[in-house]
């Protein structure tokens, strides 16, 4: 009887761990998404555009090329939080910022009086996602006047790594 019963408990446990063993432990990833406003025109390269994670040196780069044009988001820091033009600390040699192109004029947030806010909501480990907002005002090399920036609004961004 006590053999029997070692015998039904085995075969029980048998049967619970190939049920438990057959689930799908895969993960769907999500697909990469990218939107923003520049200067109000709606902008959404989820499904066009080239978008890249690259981190090197301890700068993390989130890059997104539609055509001519690119969207760079640096990140000196791998971690979640936000990150604005006012918490950037001189003693960093890597800064915080964004960057828009459009063809050969740069316009970067680094030039601009007006700031810039990056949020990151997610910053997952090596083989994961980093995902944020962001937005600011990009301003080309020594230009003051209004002309001669844009501002991005309403700035997305779920990239996987």
């Amino acid at each position: 009887m006590r053999k029997l019963s070692y015998l039904i408990l085995f075969a029980l446990l048998g049967i619970g761990l190939v049920f438990t063993s057959c689930e799908d432990d895969e993960e769907v990833k999500k697909s990469n998404q990218f939107k923003f406003k520049i200067d109000g025109e709606q902008k959404d390269w989820s499904s066009t555009a080239k978008i890249d994670y690259v981190a090197v040196l301890g700068l993390t780069n989130i890059v997104a090329y539609e055509g001519k044009d690119t969207v760079r988001i640096s990140l000196a820091q791998q971690s979640t939080g936000v990150f604005t033009d006012e918490n950037e600390g001189d003693d960093n040699f890597f800064t915080n910022g964004i960057e828009f192109a459009n063809g050969t004029v740069k316009h970067n947030s680094l030039y601009s009086d007006e700031g810039f806010e990056i949020e990151i909501t997610k910053f997952e480990d090596e083989a994961s996602a980093v995902e944020g907002v962001f937005s600011g005002t990009c301003a080309t090399w020594g230009v003051i006047n209004e002309q001669d920036s844009v501002i991005i609004t309403e700035g997305e961004f779920y990239v996987n790594k």
